[in-house]
């Protein structure tokens, strides 16, 4: 399974792109998405958004391929995630 810093960095890659034209582009310091790649650091949601429109993949894809590949399966297979504890709703019992 591919970490979420590795393919940022093989995207980067094949995209052509500098670490620092990456990081110019996304907002951020060349510090920043050298530690991403390595896994030190994590990007918050809005960077993470900036980084797969970037790179041109999609947000789900890179952020499921690390953390919740069973999920990606069933992502590509239906519109909407299947119910788990993570994702489902709790109501209030009156």
């Amino acid at each position: 399974m591919e970490k979420f810093g590795d393919c940022v960095k093989r995207l980067r890659k094949e995209r052509g792109l500098k670490v620092y034209e990456l990081a110019d582009k996304v907002g951020v310091t060349p510090e920043f998405i050298t530690q991403t790649e390595k896994g030190r650091r994590y990007p918050n949601i809005l960077n993470l958004e900036k980084i797969s429109h970037i790179l041109g993949e999609e947000l789900k894809t890179l952020y499921f391929r690390e953390h919740r590949p069973d999920i990606l399966a069933l992502i590509g297979k239906s519109r909407t995630l299947p119910r788990t504890k993570a994702n489902r709703r709790t109501r209030k019992t009156k």
